[in-house]
């Protein structure tokens, strides 16, 4: 099976293109959901992937989903993340940031599974931003770029179509930036999902 450079889909209801990260490469044609590291061991189990994809949207207006801030209990962090609360345009106002690589951020969710499932984590692309790799139930996703001359808001990595059951999703600072971003800088300020 061949290597996706980069994974582009339509999201359902959105009317432009979204692009995942350009070093997808570990990450396999949507129609199958499998990994190529399972499929090339002979007699291994096949490992399923979601399909991936990142949008910025400018806004969040969707009432049907459940919301998770930044500040919930329920999102776990490892090592310092810092606490802000710059208020307008982020979703209740608040996020976590850091710049410090290898530290990450997860939520662990329980979906009713199928394409009507999705699990998103939210986030503001910012001048001074770098790379996060992306994960789902411990498996590499793709590494997205954080990084824009502006601040947007708003902008999301979605997965779709997965099992039923209990999946964590975690992103990882990779100290990593774009040649013209002036930090390293990763942030959340939502996780949100949505079963229909």
């Amino acid at each position: 099976m061949a290597a996706l450079a980069a994974l582009m889909l339509i999201a359902p209801g959105c009317m432009s293109q979204a692009t995942f990260e350009d070093d997808l490469a570990e990450l396999t044609t949507p129609e199958r959901g499998l990994s190529e590291a399972a499929e090339g061991s002979d007699g291994a189990d096949l490992t399923w992937l979601p399909l991936a994809f990142t949008e910025c949207n400018g806004s969040v207006n969707d009432s049907e989903s459940t919301f998770v801030d930044d500040t919930s209990s329920d999102v776990v962090y490892s090592s310092p993340w810092k606490a802000e609360t710059p208020g307008l345009g982020l979703h209740m106002g608040t996020q976590h940031i850091t710049n410090i690589g290898g530290n990450k951020v997860s939520h662990t969710f329980n979906t009713t599974g199928g394409w009507s499932s999705t699990i998103t984590y939210g986030y503001r692309k910012m001048r001074n931003a770098g790379k996060a790799a992306s994960y789902w139930d411990g498996q590499y996703l793709g590494t997205i770029s954080l990084y824009d001359p502006g601040n947007v808001y708003h902008c999301e990595l979605t997965l779709h179509d997965m099992p039923s059951g209990v999946h964590t999703v975690m992103v990882k600072v990779l100290n990593q930036k774009e040649p013209v971003s002036g930090g390293t800088y990763v942030n959340v300020y939502y996780f949100r999902q949505y079963d229909f």
